[in-house]
């Protein structure tokens, strides 16, 4: 198990290195750098894979520990993989080569500085999901930063070329640095009471050791970092304007991968440490996370692109992951049913989310977010098709996978406010229709708008790649054991 965590960090150093070095023209270079993809997808899928169904948790150093002279205290990096992280491989692993099949005509001329960013922002993703020391975290956090605001600032959307991008890529870096910087400082606080880097898997029994202020805090900073990450409600203000810049692949990226740093925050480093703590706020939590969904389902009432649509219907599913999370919180402990059903309920969002945004960007020849086609089926039957597919598993539709964690989210709210729970529901209800209403616009009607803007179909690989998806989607809705089996011994363990 350990040499398959190993090898995507070394594919990932691979690619980098080859577009460093590589000498060729554009399509070659994005050939090389899709191939590099597929290698580090199956890499992912099969290290995660083998946690999932094989179950077991492996934690192993990566390096000797290291002094740091002027303090004292060493650091320590290690890795950690079991079925909750090792789910999140996965989905990793099974999204990201989609993603780049499907938008491979997009980035067909790119350049070395396309390349590079996005291979670090995956490389910040798989580290911060495998990390166990704190630093390592906090190292892998900040270089998925890095890679994502290279990626969007040197590859901002065509159709925005003519509007303040720099606006939007700065105030997702001044939100995302002030949730990271406040990160370091309770990680800092907590190395200082412990003397070293501490160990994720044992921060439950450090942070009991801290004086009730500094654990308060400590307790503040984790949170402000992870609920601007996930983004939670009140803290999504970077969101729109960020994924409506972003190219078309980073995007789907972004709402696959990178908000789920959030919610894997919650989920294993402030719920399992600061339980006792979030307890007495554990009612409040949830408001803030029932506020998000319904409004995410407001606004995709409110706007009208298909593009706006999908990010605040991603904000309301998010929201939805975190109701779950904090609706595991009790007095007594951990809940783990609400647990899985979080975790569930993150491999299906990162999948669909990079599947719709992916496709959405296929609609149209230069990507632009602002068309306002009808008749796309008859144009693009086969798209039409795969992302009908794909919009009845994100509105849940019995017999999907989403439809089994939405409804085990759902039960572990209603167990501790009906109310939150049927506002929730009502939400999710409002966020679905809004996705059906879009769908119809476009694909469904009379044609209108610039019908030479349409993008050619869905090849037939394409295709099969897509129902490949769904029959995923379908198995896990009928057996949904096969994610939630592997889960039930390690969702409420530390780490």
């Amino acid at each position: 198990m350990i040499s398959w965590i190993f090898i995507p960090f070394g594919l990932i150093a691979l690619s980098i290195a080859a577009q460093a070095l590589m000498i060729a023209d554009a399509p070659r270079r994005a050939r090389v750098w899709l191939l590099f993809q597929f290698a580090i997808g199956a890499s992912l899928t099969v290290a995660g894979g083998s946690a999932v169904l094989f179950g077991g948790e492996t934690i192993f150093a990566t390096g000797p520990a290291m002094r740091f002279i002027a303090s004292g205290m060493s650091f320590a990096p290690s890795l950690y993989l079991d079925a909750r992280n090792g789910l999140l491989l996965l989905m990793l692993g099974l999204t990201l080569p989609l993603v780049f099949f499907w938008l491979r005509g997009s980035f067909a001329e790119a350049g070395t500085s396309y390349f590079i960013p996005a291979d670090l922002l995956t490389l910040g993703l798989v580290g911060a999901f495998l990390a166990d020391s704190l630093v390592l975290f906090y190292v892998f956090f900040e270089i998925s930063l890095i890679g994502s605001y290279f990626w969007i600032g040197l590859h901002s959307d065509e159709d925005r070329a003519d509007q303040n991008d720099s606006g939007a890529l700065t105030r997702f870096l001044l939100f995302t640095l002030l949730g990271s910087l406040a990160m370091l400082v309770s990680i800092g606080a907590i190395m200082a009471g412990s003397g070293g880097d501490a160990r994720i898997s044992n921060l439950p029994t450090l942070v009991a050791g801290l004086s009730p202020e500094l654990r308060f805090w400590t307790g503040a900073g984790f949170f402000l970092a992870f609920a601007i990450k996930a983004p939670l409600f009140l803290f999504h203000g970077w969101m729109r304007e960020t994924y409506r810049a972003a190219p078309t692949a980073a995007r789907a990226v972004l709402s696959a991968g990178m908000s789920k740093l959030g919610a894997y925050g919650f989920l294993m480093i402030l719920v399992p440490a600061y339980i006792q703590d979030l307890a007495a706020i554990g009612g409040m939590l949830q408001v803030l996370a029932v506020a998000g969904v319904v409004y995410g389902a407001m606004m995709c009432l409110g706007v009208k692109s298909f593009r706006d649509v999908l990010i605040f219907s991603s904000l309301t599913h998010l929201s939805l992951i975190a109701l779950g999370i904090f609706s595991a919180i009790t007095e007594q402990g951990l809940a783990a049913s609400p647990i899985q059903a979080a975790l569930f309920q993150m491999f299906n969002h990162g999948m669909l989310m990079g599947a719709l945004f992916a496709l959405e960007g296929r609609i149209a020849r230069n990507g632009g977010s602002e068309y306002d086609f009808g008749g796309l089926q008859a144009r693009v039957p086969r798209l039409s098709a795969i992302l009908l597919l794909t919009i009845f598993v994100a509105i849940s539709l019995p017999g999907t996978g989403s439809f089994a964690a939405e409804l085990l989210i759902l039960f572990g709210a209603y167990r501790h406010s009906l109310p939150a729970c049927l506002i929730a529901l009502f939400g999710l209800l409002v966020a679905a229709a809004a996705l059906v209403r879009v769908y119809h616009r476009n694909f469904l009607g009379a044609e209108r708008g610039e019908t030479a803007m349409i993008a050619p179909d869905l090849s037939y690989g394409e295709t099969a790649v897509g129902l490949l998806c769904g029959a995923l989607w379908i198995a896990t809705g009928l057996y949904p054991m096969l994610i939630l089996g592997p889960l039930k011994n390690v969702a409420t363990a530390g780490l």
